[in-house]
């Protein structure tokens, strides 16, 4: 094993002249690195059409690649939607070409104009549009963009 440790202020390398960082490592004396280790538990997945998708403790896709539309249908089953409508459909498609052009939650009204439905069609359709965010496939929202879900004007 390759490790690094400080002496005195200067870098002592284990061989070679190569050094690594070890992320979550500490040194005790002159001992090899101590690693932290993480809790293990068991990360919810869902299946969909033979093959399987991971999602995060909260029900956010792992990876946004991963979605299609057997994935959205899976996860608004887990997240107590009814059924994919096509108006619903619409909202999610273009939530997530929106996110994918500008790396950010649209604007709800400009969802519903978009689409070309009532100007509330995000909290009629979905309820909870961060039901709607999650279906879409899309990474878990920063505080800031909860905030603004939750009729707080984006301030937390």
């Amino acid at each position: 094993m390759l490790w690094q440790r400080r002496v005195s202020g200067k870098s002592m390398n284990s061989r070679r002249g190569f050094s690594l960082i070890l992320i979550g490592a500490e040194y005790y004396g002159n001992s090899a690195p101590k690693i932290f280790s993480k809790r293990r538990y068991k990360m919810p997945v869902i299946e969909c059409g033979g093959s399987k998708v991971n999602l995060d403790d909260e029900g956010y896709l792992m990876n946004i690649n991963d979605w299609n539309e057997s994935v959205a249908c899976a996860i608004a089953e887990r997240e107590n939607v009814e059924e994919l409508t096509k108006d619903r459909m619409d909202i999610i498609k273009f939530m997530r070409e929106y996110y994918k052009r500008y790396n950010f939650f649209p604007i709800l009204d400009g969802i519903c104009k978009n689409v070309h439905q009532p100007k509330d069609c995000v909290n009629v359709q979905f309820i909870d549009p961060i039901k709607a965010w999650k279906i879409a496939g899309l990474p878990k929202p920063n505080e800031q963009v909860i905030g603004y879900l939750h009729g707080e004007g984006g301030v937390v």
